[in-house]
């Protein structure tokens, strides 16, 4: 009888631990579309609810956007200083702490009738640029950031850790075909988005500040951190 309910247990957890991961993928799937990454902290009951609204009919960007945002924003935006304070003991992001906390300040602090995500957006950015040379110098990549195929290659390598995590894949996608999609002056992106690196800083995209957009920058610095730790942190 004893090896029998053994049996069974092991039984159910296989069993729970496809669900989860069947889960997982189709979570994956959805921010994929959307464009966001999955932040660690974001509680099972928030993703359940992106899940629920997804698989109703229709575009449904700006409500999981409004998920998003409710979440990060939560209590004058404690939600977010808590995952920028996770990054204080990595060497990558320990001298720019002060930046990212001024563009939590700026956050918290704006007037209603201002746009903070005008000012952060390209700061936050700046400081994405920076961490990727220095994972480069502290991993060994030494592809010149302009053969831009080899050098995402040689960082998604190194950055996709853990094979079986969807979510790294994932921060990879938004980062490298995204925010540093390829793109030249006054032609479009071959995935239109106004998340995007090159026609932000140059001065070509003027509307690309909102706070979804400022969000996946915050979510992108989480996942270099996450990646030069190797999860550890």
């Amino acid at each position: 009888m004893r090896l029998l309910h053994q049996k069974l247990a092991k039984k159910k957890l296989k069993e729970d631990q496809l669900k989860r991961k069947e889960e997982r993928k189709e979570i994956v799937y959805i921010l994929r579309k959307y464009k966001w990454l999955v932040p660690r902290s974001m509680p099972t009951s928030l993703f359940l609810e992106i899940v629920k609204t997804a698989k109703l009919k229709g575009n449904h960007r700006a409500k999981i956007n409004k998920l998003f945002i409710e979440y990060f924003s939560y209590k004058n935006f404690e939600t977010l200083l808590n995952l920028v304070e996770k990054w204080r003991a990595n060497p990558l992001f320990r001298h720019r702490m002060k930046i990212f906390h001024d563009c939590v300040a700026v956050l918290r602090d704006t007037p209603r009738n201002f746009n903070p995500s005008n000012v952060i957006l390209p700061t936050l950015i700046t400081q994405v640029d920076g961490i990727l040379s220095d994972f480069a110098r502290q991993f060994g990549i030494r592809t010149k950031r302009k053969d831009k195929r080899k050098w995402d290659e040689d960082f998604r390598n190194i950055s996709n850790y853990d094979k079986d995590d969807e979510s790294l894949g994932l921060g990879n996608d938004v980062l490298l075909d995204i925010l540093f999609q390829t793109a030249y002056p006054e032609q479009l992106l071959k995935t239109p988005f106004s998340f995007n690196r090159h026609k932000i800083l140059h001065g070509e995209f003027t509307k690309y500040g909102r706070l979804d957009n400022t969000l996946r920058a915050f979510l992108i610095l989480d996942f270099l951190h996450l990646a030069s730790t190797k999860g550890k942190t």
